[in-house]
């Protein structure tokens, strides 16, 4: 238990744990050219938790506050009883502030907000991801309840999204829907192409490209009406949706 901020730095070993981790304040892990694995699923982190190395696992069981991220090609795995959001965003406003923290992976990042209600919101203007994003939740089939929001200042591809409420997908370059699945209205918006993938909803679907075409790489399902914008590019939906 850590009644103020935990630093723990590893320059060459992975940084582990033995037992639950409690921090009342910020935590700083940086674990070198190794990884992280802090997994208790009876963690507790009441501040904000910035990672680097090569790559982190890291459980909370409350809602989980992203500071400062740089991991490699390991990627990161996040897992939280509540929302999955980065700072200074909080649980209670995810959607409606715009992070000072930066989230940058190079591997592939999966992200399990469980509860009744969470969401995750990571939506600042410099994350890079650049693997695949996936997310999940703790509803039937392991659907996120709540919304998802991220943002890439480069490329941005999404692996499965499950999601009851809507998502929202930002990019400076190429965006990739993957499989996405959704309860709400899918917003994809993109400074260059956008592939809709396999995308589900039963609201509506919303794509813009600046500068590329709009496409897919499978079969669409959408409930209410979609909106397709290709400025410079062209609208390529032939499968058979």
């Amino acid at each position: 238990t850590v009644r103020g901020s935990l630093t723990a730095l590893s320059d060459t070993g992975g940084i582990t744990q033995n037992g639950p981790l409690t921090v009342a304040g910020a935590a700083t892990i940086n674990s070198g050219t190794s990884a992280t694995t802090l997994a208790n699923a009876s963690n507790t982190f009441n501040g904000a938790v910035s990672l680097a190395g090569a790559g982190a696992t890291i459980t909370d069981s409350t809602p989980l506050e992203l500071g400062s991220i740089s991991l490699g090609t390991g990627g990161l795995n996040a897992t939280s009883s509540g929302s999955i959001t980065q700072s200074p965003c909080t649980a209670s406003s995810p959607s409606t502030c715009v992070p000072s923290s930066t989230v940058r992976v190079e591997g592939t990042s999966s992200l399990i907000a469980n509860g009744p209600s969470s969401s995750v919101a990571l939506g600042g203007p410099d994350n890079d991801f650049v693997g695949a994003v996936s997310v999940a939740g703790s509803g039937a089939g392991g659907t996120l309840n709540g919304t998802v929001a991220i943002n890439d200042t480069n490329d941005l591809t999404l692996g499965t999204v499950k999601s009851t409420g809507s998502v929202t997908a930002t990019a400076d370059e190429a965006l990739d829907l993957g499989s996405t699945t959704a309860g709400g209205n899918i917003s994809a918006t993109a400074g260059g192409s956008v592939d809709l993938g396999q995308t589900s909803t039963t609201g509506n679907l919303t794509a813009t490209s600046t500068t590329g075409n709009v496409s897919q790489s499978g079969p669409l399902t959408v409930g209410g009406s979609t909106s397709t914008t290709a400025s410079s590019g062209a609208v390529l939906l032939s499968d058979n949706n």
